[in-house]
């Protein structure tokens, strides 16, 4: 069963009387059984006798369907709707018009809507939330793809099937109400919770107006009601437009907020702000999905009005840190669950713990140090001479001081080179450093430690500084990509925007980039500036005025302009027949645009006044009043007075400067 846009339905005693139960559709499609009625339609249960499967079938009620418009527009939205496949999407199967009778066809779900379920259960866990939603996202997001917006998302809306699947239905129903006079009462009546900012202020609708209203499904699945009520729906829609939706946690106790996040995003009234699609959106909630799950919050939330003070900030050092929380108590006791990041304690550093090694090991040293020298002291008091022998035998055998070495300059030589150079006059090696340069060569040396003619020792270490050339970035996609996204493409890579020029462009739609200055890939130094051209768009066209031109002439005039005509015959009083008498729009427009133009059928036809009775004279004015040329007939034998009969009938229309005949006696 589904729920009907723009009014909520209401289940009907299948025994009524109902004089479509068992009529045959189209042939095909059998009428078994009435399951609901809204201001809309009535659904059905049905049997496809060709393919042998139940069905549930949509009768659009009498007012609409006797309304050109929206049958015209219902067909068109059906079409667009059916090629929308997708496991979460309500299948369309067929439509079509019998006895007066608009009707669709769609996939019969057993099971009920997503208010049923918030009817039976209440409010859903974070988890339970998500989950429902998910599939409803990956429904509009496939919708959005298509091109297609919902434009009444709501619990209503939303199907569960007795096995658990959910589905989306009534695609593209709302943009068929739009072009019956029961759009703005239909519509503030039946899903004025759910509609975005922009649908209540400016009547349109696109991805982002489902977005919001997947946002407020998401609270209300969370808290249990939607975030605006009112005394009347002008009231909640007036809500809509100027107030931001509360948080849910701001009504709950233990929202986590990533998905206190979600709602956030998915409700800004600015749309330019909301997520773009569906599938954005999607996103945003798997990783609320991933938080929730790591937090643990799979049961229903608890109104913060009805539950004890459960946060409190945990202290590290001096006084309270708000970016810490641990719930302290439960209600009903046991282990409380964490409600918001908890840092572990964190591990000495390795730099203090080696730091701390370094000062026992200069501790022990001296110690040593100290007991050695003690002992050294004791001998040299018993041994005097031995002592001092052995300390000249020592001097003579220790180990000759390091050779000096004046450092050569090996800048301008490849690393190789002075390597060799250096480890040459007796540095132990050469370490590397590569550094970018506009001004030295690969591989070849900038700038060296000890600086050249510096006094080294044999065995020291020097440092290289050598040349890995000139640094280079590839140029990003920058054509075809919307100004925006190339200017951030562009300092992405430590590139900067140069002159920005606008043109028009016939092909290139405005705000995108027509030219670049450097193609994709090139090399360029950071920092270089490349030039943009971005599209303004088409040039606009000024539109001449052909009122008074034949139609044929006037449309030759706009094709030339590479503008189209469009034609609409209307009677004129003040326009010969044939000759345009007005147009719109007054423009400018560009290429590609149409102007409505207006043609006359001449002047309008008049009513044959009624003038039997009247004298041959009073008649013969009346008629001649209206621009009606006249036909008098006598009786014969005699010159009439008095109308007997007339032709045509009184009443009845007649073109213009016709004839027409009376009879007099």
């Amino acid at each position: 069963m589904t729920d009907e846009s723009p009014v909520d339905w209401v289940l009907v005693d299948i025994t009524t009387a109902d004089p479509l139960i068992g009529q045959l559709f189209d042939g095909r499609y059998r009428v078994d059984a009435r399951v609901a009625r809204g201001g809309m339609a009535t659904v059905y249960t049905g049997f496809d006798t060709r393919l042998d499967r139940i069905v549930a079938i949509k009768v659009m009620h009498q007012s609409l369907a006797e309304d050109d418009a929206f049958v015209a527009r219902f067909h068109r939205e059906a079409k667009a709707a059916a090629r929308l496949s997708h496991p979460n999407v309500v299948a369309i199967y067929d439509q079509g018009s019998d006895g007066g009778r608009v009707f669709l066809v769609m996939e019969h779900i057993d099971g009920g809507t997503l208010r049923d379920r918030l009817r039976s259960e209440g409010r859903l866990s974070p988890a339970a939330a998500l989950g429902v939603m998910e599939p409803v996202l990956e429904a509009l997001a496939a919708a959005h793809d298509a091109g297609l917006v919902h434009r009444d998302v709501k619990p209503e809306n939303i199907l569960i099937s007795s096995d658990g699947r959910i589905k989306v239905a009534d695609f593209g129903l709302a943009r068929a109400i739009e072009t019956t006079g029961m759009t703005t009462t239909g519509l503030l009546i039946g899903t004025v919770s759910y509609l975005a900012p922009e649908q209540v202020s400016t009547g349109r609708a696109d991805p982002r107006s489902d977005v919001y209203s997947a946002g407020i499904v998401l609270f209300e699945l969370l808290t249990g009601a939607p975030p605006y009520d009112g005394d009347t729906p002008l009231s909640v829609a007036y809500r809509h437009v100027n107030d931001s939706v509360p948080a849910p946690s701001s009504l709950l106790v233990g929202v986590p907020r990533e998905v206190d996040e979600v709602v956030r995003r998915a409700t800004l009234r600015d749309p330019e702000a909301r997520p773009a699609t569906a599938r954005d959106l999607l996103v945003g909630v798997r990783h609320a999905q991933l938080a929730v799950a790591a937090a643990g919050a799979t049961t229903a939330l608890r109104p913060i009005a009805d539950a004890p003070t459960l946060i409190t900030p945990l202290r590290r050092g001096r006084g309270p840190n708000p970016n810490y929380t641990r719930v302290l108590r439960a209600p009903g006791g046991g282990r409380p669950p964490i409600v918001g990041p908890v840092r572990r304690r964190r591990r000495p550093r390795r730099s203090a713990v080696a730091l701390l090694a370094i000062l026992l090991l200069a501790l022990a040293v001296a110690i040593i140090g100290w007991r050695l020298g003690v002992g050294s002291g004791h001998a040299s008091n018993s041994k005097g001479k031995s002592s001092s022998a052995a300390s000249s035998a020592a001097q003579s055998t220790a180990p000759a001081a390091p050779t000096p070495i004046v450092t050569d300059d090996v800048r301008n030589l490849t690393f190789t080179e002075a390597k060799a150079k250096l480890e040459g006059q007796g540095f132990l090696r050469a370490d590397k450093s590569d550094v970018f340069s506009e001004t030295v060569a690969k591989d070849f040396v900038i700038d060296q430690t000890p600086v050249a003619k510096a006094q080294a020792k044999q065995g020291d270490v020097a440092t290289l500084v050598v040349s890995k050339g000139p640094e280079r970035v590839g140029v990003p996609k920058l054509v075809g990509v919307p100004k925006a996204a190339a200017i951030k493409a562009l300092t992405d890579v430590q590139l900067a925007v140069g002159t920005q020029q606008d043109a028009f462009s016939e092909t290139v739609a405005k705000d995108i980039v027509i030219s670049a200055g450097k193609a994709q890939g090139d090399p360029v130094a950071p920092q270089t500036k490349i030039d943009l051209v971005v599209s303004k768009g088409k040039q606009p066209v000024p539109v001449p005025d052909v009122t008074g031109k034949a139609y044929d002439a006037a449309a030759k005039i706009l094709s030339d302009l590479k503008l189209k005509a469009s034609r609409t015959d209307a009677y004129s009083s003040t326009t010969a027949l044939g000759l345009v008498v007005s147009q719109s729009p007054a423009g400018p427009l560009v290429s590609g645009d149409t102007v409505k133009l207006v043609v006359s059928k001449g002047l309008p036809p008049v009513a044959m006044p009624k003038v039997l009775g009247l004298s041959r004279r009073e008649a013969v004015k009346r008629i001649t009043r209206l621009g009606l040329q006249v036909i008098l007939v006598d009786f014969p034998g005699r010159r009439g007075s008095t109308v007997i009969d007339q032709r045509p009938a009184p009443g009845v229309m007649v073109p213009a400067h016709s004839t027409v005949t009376i009879y007099l006696f």
